[in-house]
């Protein structure tokens, strides 16, 4: 067996971080941005403390729950920090420093990049931001956040930028208390899910402005459909009347905690600046944010529409996001020949001497490589490509020899998992699977690796009208299956061999890339599918089938693939 484990991990060390942490924007024009305050661009490794460039007071975030990982990608170090759900970062309130923005003339604004996972959870970007134990509860120390999706007034999956002068629940012109805190701007477009992009608000002592992608949408108050038809809101506005939705009219300031004045009244204290995470109903994790955060920007002054506009410019989310929307790769010519013959507008870039070829597939932007046979050449093309072309999603089409006696050639398999069958370590005369520290997580990659969930259910309607060819001298018409595909350096060739690797494994194929792409896919965050088409039983007779079989089975492949894609489209 080829000791090819520990070139793939080096491969991997080289080009992750190499290439991956190359910044798409440009982090001085934040810089030069006057009254910055504080601005991260989460450059730091896990475990480590995240510090603010360009200015005064370093404003060092500290994790909450243990290592919050870097992972490769982002506008300003190249990098930014994972959120799941259960970290975030703080700065205790008695550090918190010129961050402690408040009074009654106080203004603010504050800028993020970021690619936010799940809506339904993920509410909070960051700020001082104190709301107490829930409901009615007034011991909240709120001064000023960037938050989502807060439908009670008015913001279902939307910008929700808040600004607070009483610290705790809202209270009407004549002293009433709502039960909540509802002075939020909210923004006309949704919080992009699973993209990155930019998220912003001003506060200029008088209105909050929130801004999505560098935009401000301006949006008038519907009191019915915004679910504010207090007089609050639609009265208790300038000379009387309505406030806005976006800019959202409150004219009291931002909070200040005072530790005399309001002892008995908020005895928890001022309110930490933390990101990703905010103490409400009871917890900080309740409204936790899953997602990246790319970079994070704090101004004491309000900013104008054409600065934020600047701001987004520079953090350039599109080329962040992707230059193609979908890369197709496979190990040599038959697997992805056909597909570069139908790219429309196709060019060719050669990067490092490994070609790949761009057009338009299906109706959309597409890549097209060959990965070169084996883990190595596999994992090198995959991590120059996803650093290059930034594509949201891969698909790996090609042959494999089949371990599941159900299994016979042209038959197709939707890998649900892959599995390295070389990898791990010998104990006695037995290789124990096993996996290791990744380079660019830190954190320990699985023995199997999972589909992209997405790209697998896609794959599964596609399958449902996909007409594959039939292999000449088959007994059986070739049909889709899903299972596990091993991946190995090595071309498996006899019936040891393939009890061998289906006894370790549990796999129902085996080829020589699949695991190892999704290893890189794992490490950067790229969502993957391998489509696999039978092209040999893995036998003494491997080599013989393989040659006759092989062009039908790619070509079967490659049907199921452009199905793929125009159920993407």
């Amino acid at each position: 067996m080829p000791r090819s484990f520990c070139l793939v991990l080096a491969s991997l060390v080289v080009a992750s971080t190499t290439f991956a942490a190359e910044p798409t924007g440009d982090p001085t024009v934040v810089e030069k941005t006057p009254g910055l305050v504080a601005f991260w661009d989460f450059g730091e490794k896990a475990g480590e403390v995240r510090r603010s460039r360009g200015t005064k007071n370093p404003h060092p975030l500290r994790e909450v729950n243990g290592p919050i990982p870097r992972v490769a990608g982002g506008p300003f170090s190249g990098y930014a920090a994972e959120f799941d759900g259960k970290r975030y970062f703080r700065i205790p309130y008695e550090q918190t420093k010129d961050l402690n923005i408040s009074g009654p003339k106080a203004q603010v604004s504050m800028f993020a990049v970021v690619r936010i996972v799940d809506l339904r959870q993920s509410r909070t970007i960051a700020g001082m931001w104190s709301e107490g134990k829930g409901r009615d509860d007034d011991t909240g120390t709120r001064q000023y956040a960037m938050l989502m999706n807060m439908p009670t007034y008015g913001g279902p999956n939307q910008l929700v930028p808040h600004v607070s002068s009483e610290g705790g629940v809202t209270r009407r012109a004549d002293g009433s208390p709502f039960p909540w805190c509802c002075d939020y701007a909210a923004s006309v477009s949704k919080v992009p899910e699973e993209e990155w992009c930019t998220l912003a608000f001003t506060y200029d002592g008088e209105y909050i402005r929130a801004y999505v992608n560098g935009r401000f949408e301006p949006r008038k108050l519907n009191p019915a459909k915004d679910r504010r038809t207090d007089p609050y809101f639609t009265k208790e506005g300038p000379d009387g009347g309505d406030r806005g939705m976006n800019p959202y009219y409150h004219g009291r300031g931002i909070f200040a905690y005072d530790p005399e004045k309001h002892a008995e009244s908020k005895p928890d204290g001022g309110a930490d600046f933390t990101v990703g995470a905010r103490y409400a109903v009871g917890s900080f994790l309740r409204e936790a944010t899953k997602g990246r955060f790319g970079g994070l920007a704090v101004f004491n002054r309000a900013l104008a529409d054409e600065e934020v506009a600047k701001l987004h410019a520079a953090a350039d989310v599109e080329t962040l996001n992707s230059r193609v929307a979908t890369a197709v790769v496979g190990a040599f010519d038959d697997e992805v020949a056909q597909l570069e013959k139908q790219l429309e507008n196709a060019k060719t870039e050669t990067i490092l001497g490994i070609t790949f070829r761009t057009g338009r597939l299906r109706g959309q932007e597409v890549v097209v490589a060959r990965t070169g046979i084996g883990k190595v050449n596999a994992a090198m093309t995959t991590t120059l490509l996803v650093e290059h072309f930034r594509p949201r999603r891969i698909v790996f089409t090609g042959v494999a020899g089949s371990l599941n006696p159900e299994l016979g050639p042209g038959d197709l398999l939707l890998a649900t998992h892959t599995v390295q069958h070389d990898r791990g370590t010998v104990d006695g005369e037995r290789l124990v699977l096993r996996g290791f520290t990744g380079p660019v997580t830190g954190e320990r990659d699985p023995v199997e690796f999972p589909a992209g969930e997405s790209l697998l259910e896609t794959a599964r309607k596609a399958a449902e009208s996909v007409e594959l060819e039939r292999v000449e001298g088959a007994e059986h018409e070739p049909r889709v299956r899903e299972g596990v595909v091993a991946t190995g350096d090595v071309f498996v060739m006899s019936v040891a061999g393939k009890k061998s690797v289906r006894e370790r494994t549990k796999a129902d194929a085996v080829e020589m890339e699949g695991a190892a792409v999704a290893q890189v896919c794992r490490q950067l965050d790229v969502p993957l599918l391998v489509v696999r088409s039978i092209s040999d039983n893995a036998d003494e007779n491997a080599s013989r089938d393989f040659q006759k079989f092989a062009p039908v089975a790619a070509r079967n492949s490659i049907r199921l693939v452009l199905a793929i894609l125009d159920e993407l489209e």
